[in-house]
């Protein structure tokens, strides 16, 4: 009989470790993942900068250019509309205007 609540004792004591150390870790792992979200919605929003850069480029290169289409900087494509520029990045998306 001593065995069996030893060995209970130490699968009470193991589970409520296991709650404590879950418990514990599940704020830390939201903070990471709203650090990664933050760090992609910065890195969309200089893409979509680039993406206005060239988009001004065109402009100045050829007058008649009046935007559309699909353009794509660093691997990534926007889309381009007549005023406005669209980037989606890793589910972060930036919408300029130029």
């Amino acid at each position: 009989m001593r065995g069996f609540i030893a060995l209970t004792s130490v699968l009470i004591i193991s589970a409520a470790l296991m709650v404590l150390v879950v418990g514990a870790s599940i704020p830390v792992f939201y903070a990471r993942m709203n650090m990664l979200e933050s760090e992609w919605r910065a890195q969309s929003e200089f893409l979509a900068e680039s993406c206005i850069g060239v988009v001004e480029l065109r402009l100045a290169s050829d007058p008649a250019y009046r935007g559309g289409g699909d353009i794509e900087v660093d691997g990534v494509p926007c889309s381009v509309s007549t005023s406005t520029v669209r980037i989606a990045y890793r589910g972060a998306v930036s919408v300029l205007h130029f």
